[in-house]
């Protein structure tokens, strides 16, 4: 029974935790949470279609 608690408790913090560094990056200005290019983006919705941008004209999608 002490176990459940722990458990549900540890999952709880975690649960928490992600929303709070979602809500800081959101806060300073980042669309996508935890990418690199978030503050830097060319797109206010799409993050995958923009990150290709950016890396193309960054040169990293050249071999």
């Amino acid at each position: 029974m002490l176990g459940d608690f722990i458990v549900i408790f540890v999952i709880a913090v975690i649960m928490i935790g992600a929303v709070l560094k979602i809500r800081k990056d959101k806060k300073n200005g980042g669309h996508c949470s935890a990418c690199p290019y978030s503050k830097s983006c060319p797109s206010q919705t799409s993050c995958t279609m923009a990150v290709e941008e950016q890396r193309s004209l960054d040169g990293f999608d050249k071999p």
